[in-house]
């Protein structure tokens, strides 16, 4: 498509909508519209906006139904659904619709491509595989969905040898072109219900990372889920089907060239993770000391579950991200105690309904020995445990952590808040940053 003579509607103004107006801009595209929720005036980047495309190209959502309909191409931002009512007549017409990471792959040129997708664990895997592709002597780009549009690598004109995407379900439903060299599909488990009507619908939308594979291309799925296995079996390319369930088959298999020994990530399913990352360098034939070297020490995303060195006797994970009681119970899960004990710091900025801290008590059994309570939940949650499990009421992170250190505590002391930070810090990242200031403060 000769993108100079045509009218393009960029529909919503996030990273990836910005970035995609930048690189039309580049690309000489002659007529190019912002479009995006609420008055342009109001819209967070505004005069960015504005130095791309100009003052008058800026429409409100509510106000562009028109404009869509005469578009030649419309870019649409994956936090807003095909089914929106403004593209209504954009579909009745057949007007071509894509995501940005569409929209810049077509200017990609010799990279290899590697699409990693699924419920759980996307970003962990293509964060790892970059860092293992950058310890092997490899130049990589790593973007998508993480949170780094595609059409900034594009825009940079940086070569890479390989391009590393986490791509959700919703960038998936818009990329008619799309292909990579390898696509992986992690997992499969219920998700999205405001936008699928089913599993199955989600799954589908996941799977269309295959649709245009061609024979030397490689997909690597787990076998587990019914349907994607019998999707898997229409495909022409290269298959590699893992059974997610057979852990222990699994980690001999890595350990018959690698050592686990040093290896940082909790929970069995950062060995499967690991799997399907190892099976993606074999593609490759990538292979040496910077695959152990990687193993060894990447300790994991950012405030997700991340281990934290430490010279403190006890094991320490940073899971500030955790907003909610089924993220803290993931990482809780995820734990590999053994015979130590699992303090867990939990607490934060009330929510309206405070959710009681007792509907998930029962599910700490076995597994969380102390709760250490921080922020404006302290109190209310005091009254609630009781004699139930055993509590500290610490009200800051200073506090429980100089709790644990007095007390000569040596198991695994997990941060994993379930409520957001707003009670005492601006954000989830600055109260991640200040748990990692504590602990290094001994270290």
């Amino acid at each position: 498509m000769d993108l100079t003579v045509k009218k393009i509607c960029v529909f919503g103004m996030g990273k990836s909508g910005i970035s995609s107006l930048k690189l039309l801009k580049k690309k000489g595209a002659k007529e190019v519209w912002a479009v995006s929720q609420g008055d342009p005036d109001s819209w967070g980047a505004i005069n960015e906006i504005v130095s791309i495309v100009g003052r008058k190209r800026c429409v409100a959502q509510r106000e562009a139904s028109e404009l869509m309909a005469v578009s030649d191409l419309v870019i649409l931002s994956p936090g807003i659904p095909r089914e929106h009512e403004v593209l209504k007549s954009t579909h009745e017409k057949e007007i071509p619709v894509w995501s940005e990471i569409e929209l810049a792959f077509r200017y990609l040129k010799s990279e290899k491509i590697i699409a990693v997708t699924g419920t759980n664990g996307k970003t962990t895997v293509v964060t790892m595989m970059g860092q293992m592709l950058e310890n092997l002597g490899k130049t990589m780009f790593v973007g998508g969905n993480i949170g780094v549009p595609l059409a900034d690598y594009v825009i940079s004109d940086k070569k890479c040898e390989y391009v590393v995407l986490e791509l959700s379900s919703f960038q998936l439903e818009s990329m008619p072109t799309f292909r990579s060299d390898v696509s992986i599909i992690l997992n499969i488990f219920p998700n999205h219900g405001e936008r699928y009507r089913s599993v199955c619908d989600y799954a589908k939308a996941k799977f269309n990372l295959t649709k245009n594979a061609k024979k030397n291309d490689t997909l690597i799925y787990p076998e587990n889920f019914g349907e994607i296995k019998n999707w898997a079996k229409k495909q022409l390319c290269n298959q590699i089907a893992v059974d997610t369930g057979k852990l222990a088959e699994i980690k001999s298999e890595i350990q018959d060239k690698y050592t686990l020994a040093d290896f940082k990530l909790p929970g069995t399913y950062n060995i499967t993770n690991l799997f399907f990352i190892l099976k993606t360098m074999e593609v490759f034939g990538l292979g040496g000391d910077g695959i152990q070297k990687t193993i060894n020490e990447f300790s994991g995303v950012r405030y997700r579950a991340q281990f934290l060195p430490s010279n403190d006797p006890f094991i320490v994970y940073n899971d500030a991200k955790s907003t909610n009681w089924d993220a803290t119970l993931a990482a809780v899960y995820s734990m590999d105690k053994g015979d130590r004990e699992l303090f867990l710091i939990c607490g934060g900025q009330k929510r309206t309904d405070c959710d009681s801290i007792l509907e998930v008590v029962p599910r700490f059994k076995g597994l969380v020995d102390c709760v250490l309570l921080i922020g404006e939940t302290t109190g209310h949650f005091a009254s609630e445990l009781d004699e139930k499990i055993n509590f500290q009421k610490c009200h800051t992170l200073e506090n429980a952590v100089d709790w644990v250190r007095k007390n000569g505590f040596s198991g695994i002391l997990l941060f994993s808040p379930a409520f957001p930070s707003f009670d005492q810090f601006e954000n989830y990242v600055k109260r991640g940053e200040r748990f990692e200031e504590i602990i290094r403060s001994q270290s």
